[in-house]
């Protein structure tokens, strides 16, 4: 893909665009869901269409969004958006980002997650399924250990994407209706505690 200026970019400087403004960023986290239009996006991070409109037309000109169905309404043109491929970032290019850049991304991911907890909290959803998980161990490592544990919860989430794909083949052959549901996992350093 090229940019404004006519260069060659790559996967990892579109996926930086793309994730560091916070409406582009929110707009995938709603997109990696579902495909939907730039107004259902707007009415749920509480912003106007033309701000959003704007984010999301810079997701597609990255090649991070595309369109899958368009339909009128009312005369004018309705286009659903959905998420290319869920932007996931491999280790050695979420070393490469400057410091800030992966602070906003983690900022982001995390208010994605709140948000997602208390809008399963306020269904009254986050306890009903028995086999739900939530887990929270400090622990204290040396650098092996970190790099170990890091190595775990990497295996742990292709695992957890190659499930996915399986469910999906299942419900294709079953028609069942999915469960939405959000994985999260979090490994990160933290101060020690004032006593």
């Amino acid at each position: 893909m090229n940019d404004k200026t006519g260069k060659r970019t790559t996967q990892q400087e579109r996926l930086i665009k793309g994730l560091g403004h916070c409406i582009r960023r929110k707009a995938l986290t709603v997109l990696e869901e579902r495909a939907t239009r730039i107004g259902e996006i707007a009415t749920f991070m509480k912003l106007g269409v033309s701000k959003v409109r704007y984010q999301v037309k810079e997701l597609e000109r990255l090649d991070l969004i595309e369109v899958v169905e368009e339909e009128k309404k009312r005369g004018v043109n309705q286009r659903f958006y959905r998420v290319v491929a869920r932007p996931l970032i491999s280790d050695r290019d979420w070393k490469a980002f400057d410091s800030p850049v992966r602070e906003a991304i983690s900022r982001g991911d995390f208010e994605a997650l709140f948000d997602d907890a208390s809008r399963s909290l306020q269904a009254g959803l986050f306890d009903r399924r028995p086999d739900r998980h939530l887990i929270r161990t400090p622990l204290c490592l040396d650098k092996r250990g970190c790099c170990n544990v890091a190595a775990i919860q990497n295996k742990a989430l292709y695992a957890i994407l190659h499930e996915e794909a399986a469910s999906n083949q299942r419900r294709s052959e079953s028609r069942e209706q999915g469960i939405q549901t959000v994985a999260a996992m979090a490994f990160f350093q933290v101060p020690p505690r004032g006593g």
